[in-house]
């Protein structure tokens, strides 16, 4: 053993200040690595010490080495039914034995091909599927890379990215930084818990993607996504809730985001395509947030898509809808918070990875702030929150170094086109307001911030009917709605026809009767589109008649307010077919967020004349409105952040209350909450949404 340290030393002492990516990777680093790894620093040692006269795979070496400290696994596999392995040599070798010398034209799109797939993988699936395979057994478990990673597994993978580079001319013409950033790394994701190196999938991926033929990333990237996605209908149902790793991608089941991403990305680092993956932890509108893997071409850009259902895009407009985008690279990044903060500071659990790297600007627009901080603090870092309507009402999104003497934070990387609220992020979690409120409003190559709040407060009796902004495609589908019109006949062609009413204004987001002029009984009623705009844009339809007819093929109708009482008393509904037979209808369905869009007209077909005297109906909408019968809370903007200031039962489809004008409100739905964002009330008592003028820049 102490010949094998002294032989390392000489290796360290040697390569001490070879210039590696992102930083200089030094004897300290590795060293600091070694002393982590426990009983894996022999193989790791090993490693080196084989590679000790090979200049470019020991830097590799040593990059993986020092870096593997800032990943780990969450569990691991520790056996799985072979046949797994198996019934995946057998279906890729089918498959290949189908598309082997035939040209992407007949692979993509012929029609015999694609039949003659379908016979051979249902006949496979029946096999697959019948195939009781045993239930992996995996440990879950905190499992720090540089523990368990070892020197074997080290070697496969730089042996593999090394024949990349010396077989595919794409991959030789990347820099050793692109090469070590995107090609030689196993992991395109943080702490994925299944690893494996890339030669298991470039056997399975290779010899359809061709990267070496010098096709472009759209042709590599369709080859991929038909090739997954077919060879997964020759595995069928994935048959456990346990993950495997690999071997998912040939079966049916894998939906979520985060695997496809990490798997899509893998697989063309393997095939010699440098890759990765990228995520946003908010948008600017909605809950929630997204992976997917972005490649990179001969002329260092960058393009993004989804596996398996998307094509790479350069700065793809979807993104309109995004905050910032971010990577975990393998080696530790500077500038990100990790980095940037003072000793003992807190960093928000989306923006803490050592890793971490802000790549917006290669897709997006984005711009440089400095922004005052009105607040004494020992921290070196200040943040914007975007607005999400759960886990307390914001979320971090990118963040500013503050520049303590001049009483500012600079944010280098902020997305155009949302309300966003200055925090310092505190140890318990919890966060303090660092400033007022703004927009920041793109214009051309620059911006405007404007502030919804200007302090001139005074209570006014407030009228709340909305949880979210109308939004403007939906708004133009209601204003294309004026001019629907219903006929009635008792010719079931509508050769002759009686018009019975039409809509003259625009409809709101509720439901609406109109009366109709009948002078005798109908066998067939319609709903015809206006000519302009031929498509119904009505979310739901109701034919209503007298309940003093009593006829038995009517239910009772849908009212929504103590105002409807009458009509709820008066009339009833008429169907031609029960209720449960229709309901596939989207003009039946129940969801106000649907409608027969596709079609030009409904049609109510009765079996003898009966009476309709008026047309209950509601417009598409988003569903985002004050509803009767739900549980809200009503929350205020302060120093402190989000504060309860009431709470209640809608009682109708609006709510009214005293409230403060220049304040900023979030009114929650406990009920069923979906879409919601801040307003202010006007000095009307009606509420502004601050990013009402955003939207048509937001939505596509």
């Amino acid at each position: 053993m102490k010949t094998k340290r002294g032989a390392l030393l000489v290796i360290f002492l040697w390569c001490a200040m070879l210039q590696l990516p992102g930083q200089i990777v030094t004897d300290a680093d590795v060293e600091s690595a070694l002393q982590q790894a426990d009983t894996n620093r022999v193989s790791l040692e090993t490693l080196l010490e084989q590679y000790a006269h090979d200049e470019e795979k020991l830097e590799a070496a040593r990059y993986l080495i020092a870096h593997m400290v800032w990943h780990r696994q969450s569990g691991r596999i520790l056996n799985y039914d072979t046949r797994m392995d198996t019934l995946r040599h057998e279906i890729d070798s089918i498959y290949y034995s189908m598309v082997a010398g035939r040209p992407d034209s007949v692979v993509y799109s012929s029609p015999a091909f694609r039949k003659q797939l379908s016979k051979v993988d249902q006949a496979f699936r029946k096999y697959a599927e019948s195939t009781l395979l045993n239930e992996p057994c995996v440990e879950v478990i905190d499992l720090p890379d540089i523990k368990t990673i070892d020197g074997d597994f080290l070697k496969r993978q730089i042996e593999h990215a090394f024949r990349l580079r010396r077989e595919i001319k794409q991959v030789r013409s990347l820099s050793k930084n692109d090469f070590f950033r995107y090609i030689l790394p196993y992991r395109a994701m943080a702490d994925y818990p299944i690893v494996e190196t890339n030669d298991t999938y470039a056997p399975y991926y290779r010899k359809y993607l061709r990267v070496e033929s010098g096709d472009s990333l759209s042709t590599i990237i369709r080859r991929y996504n038909l090739t997954t996605r077919r060879r997964r209908y020759f595995g069928g149902r994935y048959p456990f809730e346990t993950l495997t790793g690999f071997p998912e991608l040939f079966y049916l089941g894998m939906t979520d985001c985060t695997p496809l991403s990490n798997y899509g990305a893998l697989a063309l680092r393997a095939c010699g395509v440098p890759a990765i993956t990228e995520f946003n932890i908010a948008y600017k509108l909605w809950n929630g947030a997204h992976q997917h893997t972005a490649v990179m071409d001969a002329n260092g850009l960058w393009y993004t898509f989804s596996p398996e259902s998307g094509l790479p895009k350069r700065r793809d407009p979807r993104f309109r809808e995004a905050l910032n985008l971010y990577r975990i690279q393998f080696d530790r990044q500077p500038g990100n918070p990790c980095s940037l903060r003072a000793e003992s500071e807190p960093i928000p659990d989306g923006l803490a990875h050592p890793c971490l790297e802000d790549a917006t600007r290669h897709t997006m627009t984005a711009f440089t702030l400095k922004l005052p901080i009105p607040l004494q603090t020992t921290h070196n870092l200040a943040y914007l929150a975007s607005f999400r309507s759960r886990d307390g009402g914001l979320t971090p999104v990118t963040w500013g170094q503050i520049d303590h003497k001049r009483g500012l934070a600079v944010f280098q990387n902020v997305v155009p086109d949302n309300l966003y609220f200055p925090i310092i992020f505190q140890a318990d979690g919890e966060f303090i307001s660092a400033g007022a409120p703004f927009l920041i409003i793109s214009e051309e190559d620059s911006f405007r911030i404007e502030y919804p709040i200007q302090h001139d407060r005074k209570t006014v009796m407030a009228d709340l009917r909305r949880k979210f902004p109308s939004k403007p495609r939906l708004q133009q589908l209601a204003k294309e709605t004026i001019g629907t019109f219903v006929i009635g006949s008792n010719d079931k062609n509508f050769t002759r026809a009686d018009t019975l009413g039409k809509i003259a204004q625009m409809p709101a987001p509720e439901w609406g009767n109109l009366r109709l002029t009948v002078t005798q009984p109908y066998r067939y009623y319609r709903v015809c589109s206006p000519p302009s705009h031929p498509h119904i844009n009505l979310a739901e339809i109701q034919f209503l008649t007298e309940r003093k007819l009593k006829y038995d093929n009517t239910i009772e109708a849908t009212w929504d307010t103590p105002t409807d009482a009458p009509d709820s008393v008066r009339y009833v509904r008429l169907l031609d077919e029960p209720l449960e037979k229709c309901r596939w209808r989207k003009e039946y369905d129940g969801d106000v967020t649907t409608a027969p869009y596709k079609w030009p007209n409904v049609t109510l077909r009765l079996k003898s004349p009966q009476w309709v005297t008026c047309l209950r109906y509601v417009v598409r909408h988003a569903d985002n409105q004050v509803k009767r019968n739900h549980r809200y809370r009503l929350y205020k903007w302060g120093q402190e952040g989000w504060t309860s200031c009431w709470k209640g039962i809608a009682t109708h489809n609006y709510i009214h209350l005293h409230l403060e004008t220049d304040t900023l409100y979030w009114l929650h739905d406990e009920t069923d909450g979906r879409e919601e964002l801040p307003f202010v009330i006007t000095e009307t008592g009606s509420q502004h949404f601050p990013h009402t003028p955003l939207l048509p820049r937001i939505m596509n």
